[in-house]
């Protein structure tokens, strides 16, 4: 049951991202939309999600359990990154959550010495971020175990009173 949930917790992070995946948008998009793709460009794009969905696959050299299936992740991975373009989804995220002038200073700091070390170290700092974050989960597992628990029996003696 443990491997499952962690086969399943590994697909949803890593399939995250294809959900995301559409059509590119035409080169003939407003300044707006032209902006937005400027900076998906600059952040690295696909191949940012790509290899952060790569990143991921680390779980597999921490759980032997799941160590069987890493080329089997591996070549969905490269399989989804193949057939799909994140460009116009996040084209569309950009431009619904950033003006274009907002955009355009985005870019301008992403451009600087500062925003180039932002963008090397991001995925690092995701990554280690979610390790933490898996960490603390685990360590506190067993309290919202016993909360789950509580409820349950709860609900059970309600729905017993019910029934008398």
């Amino acid at each position: 049951m443990r491997r499952m949930k962690a086969v399943l917790f590994l697909v949803l992070l890593v399939s995250l991202p294809a959900v995301l995946a559409a059509a590119e948008p035409s080169a003939s998009g407003s300044s707006h939309e032209q902006a937005a793709r400027e900076l998906f460009d600059l952040v690295g794009g696909k191949d940012l999600a790509r290899s952060a969905s790569l990143a991921m696959l680390n779980q597999f050299k921490s759980n032997p359990e799941l160590a069987p299936y890493e080329d089997v992740f591996k070549t969905w991975i490269d399989k989804v990154w193949a057939e799909s373009d994140m460009g116009r989804e996040f084209v569309r995220l950009y431009t619904e959550s950033f003006t274009e002038d907002e955009l355009r200073q985005v870019i301008a700091f992403y451009k600087t010495p500062v925003g180039q070390k932002t963008l090397q170290k991001m995925p690092e700092l995701l990554q280690q971020g979610m390790a933490y974050g898996q960490r603390q989960a685990q360590a506190h597992l067993p309290e919202l175990q016993e909360a789950i628990a509580a409820r349950k029996a709860e609900l059970e003696a309600k729905e017993q009173k019910k029934q008398q």
